[in-house]
């Protein structure tokens, strides 16, 4: 018997041992990287960011740059700065930033929700891959707003402190009038950046009288400054009404509240940035343009009608683009389940070409008519 009893405690002993170096070999190849980046909404920048990493009272991190915005749009980064903290994750973050409109620097310290990051943490943790990247993206806006999110996750939202007007700052340089064209053209309400905005089902398509004239995309803008870079635009026709399946995707971030959902909804835009080309016949012809909605555009927009085909309540679901003969004027139409409505009509810009062949907008969309 004790000969059995020998036997099993080998065996158990065995097994313990190598299923505990199994799982140190795994913890051993687990890396983890987490760091800081900076960023802001599109047509903005923050001058001389400066964002510290704490954790139970002492610095672990910490990341500055001359400027960061007016690049990729909110929840996006400029630069990013590895956190040395031994898979350590910041408890709390001290801000500092000047605002390039007006020059205020402002300053705050901010305490992050633990439970929230240690679920989205665990949650990613549970995927059991050999490489974790977790990124706390600070991101600053117009009037002191700021938010963080973790990787494309908002965690935490606020306004910081106006301390002092930045002597070091040029508020009217190149960076500056851009951004101050955009908001003159918008409009500026710091209200924009204290919530999320909603979102809702948004599909895109266009349509080309000329058939030798390309459509290129249609970037959104939303007022919280997301830049949406979209993919599958439905190819319609100039006299069809379309409000079927939606097939556009882009980028976006998630809240707490949506964390879960699988569907993709976009905040609606205040602005689109078009672009079309035609490089077949005498003239080419090559039109980017920044196009400022509506200012009732989200009214229209989530209006439900009645489908005058069932007679049931429906919405808009899609933005159809429709490119006239001349290859200049453009029509924007509202566009849901039996109904096409025109929402406006503007003039394009022609397209600024750089050396390198990149291509950027000319400027703002003229002679706009808004139905």
């Amino acid at each position: 018997m004790k000969g059995k009893y020998y036997l099993l405690n080998v065996l158990f002993l065995t097994i313990f041992f190598f299923s505990c170096e199994d799982k140190n070999q795994k913890k051993i190849n687990r890396e983890i990287d987490i760091g800081i980046c900076l960023g802001a909404p599109k047509f903005f920048t923050a001058h001389y960011p400066i964002v510290t990493a704490c954790k139970n009272g002492g610095i672990i991190g910490g990341i500055s740059d001359s400027n960061v915005g007016d690049n990729e749009g909110w929840t996006s980064c400029d630069s990013f700065q590895t956190i040395e903290s031994d898979g350590d994750y910041p408890d709390s973050l001290h801000l500092e930033w000047t605002d390039k409109l007006n020059c205020k620097r402002f300053e705050k310290g901010v305490k992050l929700p633990s439970s929230i990051i240690n679920s989205i943490i665990n949650k990613e943790l549970k995927k059991n891959l050999s490489y974790y990247n977790f990124g706390f993206k600070v991101n600053f806006a117009p009037g002191g707003n700021f938010c963080v999110f973790l990787n494309d996750i908002e965690i935490k939202r606020g306004v910081a402190n106006f301390t002092e007007i930045d002597s070091n700052c040029v508020a009217q340089d190149g960076i500056s009038k851009i951004s101050t064209e955009y908001y003159n053209k918008v409009g500026l309400d710091f209200k924009n950046w204290e919530k999320s905005d909603p979102r809702y089902d948004l599909g895109l398509g266009y349509y080309t009288v000329d058939t030798n004239m390309v459509f290129g995309w249609a970037h959104l803008i939303s007022k919280e400054g997301i830049l949406t870079r979209n993919d599958n635009l439905y190819k319609s026709k100039e006299d069809e009404i379309y409000g079927g399946k939606i097939i556009t995707y882009g980028n976006s971030y998630l809240t707490i509240q949506d964390l879960d959902s699988k569907s993709n909804k976009f905040q609606l835009p205040v602005l689109i940035q078009t672009y079309w080309y035609k490089e077949i016949g005498k003239s080419q012809i090559y039109k980017y343009t920044n196009v400022p909605l509506p200012k009732n555009f989200v009214k229209l927009y989530t209006t439900p009608y009645i489908n005058p085909k069932n007679n049931k309540l429906t919405n808009y679901n899609h933005l159809i683009f429709g490119v006239e003969k001349d290859g200049v004027h453009c029509i924007i139409w509202l566009d849901g389940p039996g109904k096409r409505e025109k929402l406006m009509r503007f003039e394009a810009t022609d397209a600024i070409m750089s050396k390198d062949n990149n291509v950027y907008p000319g400027g703002y969309a003229k002679n706009i008519i808004y139905y």
